[in-house]
């Protein structure tokens, strides 16, 4: 029983790190197309870069899926 509860709270963790990060990449991808600084947009590209890894990370462990 210990143990089935650990990995739901895990697999529970793990949905909301991948919500949070797909609501980061959005807000970011949202502002890349709101600005036209090129020193801005440098920024925002290595925000989403960093934002990203995370996410790929967790697809190619066999994370769960994205919806």
């Amino acid at each position: 029983m210990l143990r089935r509860n650990a990995t739901d709270s895990l697999v529970s963790l793990g949905r909301r790190n991948q919500n949070l990060v797909r609501r980061q990449i959005g807000f970011i991808n949202k502002l890349e197309h709101e600005d036209a600084d090129p020193a801005t947009l440098a920024d925002l590209f290595e925000l989403d870069h960093l934002a990203t890894l995370p996410h790929a990370r967790m697809r190619s462990r066999g994370g769960p899926p994205s919806p």
